[in-house]
């Protein structure tokens, strides 16, 4: 390594790279081991791929990067599949990764359900582990669709006394929605989680079906 003192002009440091033994080896070795970014390029602002600069090292996984996508749109609520076939997403993978393959918005879909039934595991298992879980319960009706959909959240305290929480399930509830329907519901995704012996304590946003609940 050249050290520069603050006395020594920068056309020093351009003639010590001229001669530099490291740096002429590494400069020879560019085939090999990709580009030296030494400066940044920017490409034409087209959507053709091909006038995009590539920013890409490493081994390049499309099976990986499709299940990101997945995570990626289940993280941030995107409402549409169909975003993955747009020009400027598929411009931005392009971009780092000249080996990416666009996807359609049912591929992604699959792999969007893959992910969900993988995370489910991982959660049925952590359940497992649990002794108490509280449950809060709500439901209301869309004012467009007219739909009436029931929300089940999962609080608990896990071993090192953090409250962690959990959305079980989001689902519509067919009407009339009454407290029997809402109890029989909430009594199948217990079921399904494996934790209807373990509820401590259910919170209802709405105290009219929660009556009812009670009784039953």
């Amino acid at each position: 390594m050249y050290d520069k003192s603050k006395t020594i002009a920068t056309t020093q440091l351009h003639q010590h790279l001229q001669s530099c033994a490291n740096y002429l080896k590494a400069k020879a070795d560019k085939p090999k081991y990709g580009l030296l970014q030494t400066q940044l390029a920017f490409g034409s602002s087209s959507v053709d791929p091909t006038a995009c600069p590539h920013l890409y090292v490493g081994k390049f996984d499309m099976e990986k990067m499709k299940e990101s996508v997945a995570h990626w749109i289940m993280m941030h609520e995107h409402p549409i599949f169909s975003i993955v076939e747009e020009d400027g997403f598929n411009l931005i993978q392009r971009r780092g990764m000249p080996k990416w393959r666009g996807m359609t918005k049912n591929t992604i879909k699959t792999y969007y359900s893959n992910v969900y039934e993988s995370e489910k595991k991982k959660l049925k298992s952590l359940l497992k582990n649990l002794n108490n879980i509280n449950l809060t319960t709500d439901c209301w009706k869309s004012k467009n669709q007219k739909i009436e959909y029931m929300a089940i959240t999962g609080q608990w305290i896990d071993e090192s006394w953090q409250l962690q929480k959990r959305v079980f399930n989001f689902v519509h509830i067919p009407p009339p929605r009454r407290g029997l329907e809402i109890a029989n519901a909430i009594w199948c995704y217990l079921e399904d989680w494996g934790i209807e012996s373990k509820i401590h304590t259910i919170l209802w946003i709405m105290l009219l079906p929660m009556m009812r609940l009670l009784i039953i």
